[in-house]
């Protein structure tokens, strides 16, 4: 039996993605080439991935296109921060709050869950984020 990966494509990590190619029948390399385009290049358009053929783009684009969460509730604070309440594609409300710091300071988005994996996992890109399943707090 075969695991379909989740269809929310930022939340694929890269076996998942290579798996996803070859269920496609396209090489597993194709994903990474997914993958590092979203994470490390910062794609929001699966248009936008021109190292992948036309037609995996068109069906990426159909069946998983890129989609930031829909932010549904925010909170600014005194100093600067601002709370987030975040609606996924799936319907699951998470909590993210930006926190300002110091240009020259470390700077990454760290993604923590209640509901199992490995932890929180820092990704280093932009302003400092925290984000997890929280929501009950908002």
């Amino acid at each position: 039996m075969t695991v379909l990966p989740s269809p929310q494509s930022l939340g694929l990590s890269i076996p998942e993605w290579e798996s996803l190619a070859r269920l496609w029948s396209v090489p597993a390399y194709r994903g990474r080439q997914i993958f590092d385009a979203i994470h490390r290049r910062g794609v929001r358009s699966v248009r936008d991935i021109h190292e992948i053929p036309r037609d995996l783009r068109e069906r990426l684009d159909r069946e998983m296109p890129i989609a930031l969460p829909a932010i549904v509730k925010s909170a600014a604070s005194r100093d600067g921060s601002v709370k987030y309440g975040l609606k996924l594609e799936d319907g699951a409300l998470i909590e993210a709050v930006y926190m300002p710091g110091d240009p020259g300071g470390a700077t990454g988005l760290r993604i923590g869950s209640t509901s199992g994996g490995s932890g929180p996992r820092n990704l280093s890109h932009g302003p400092s984020f925290r984000i997890g399943d929280t929501a009950r707090s908002f």
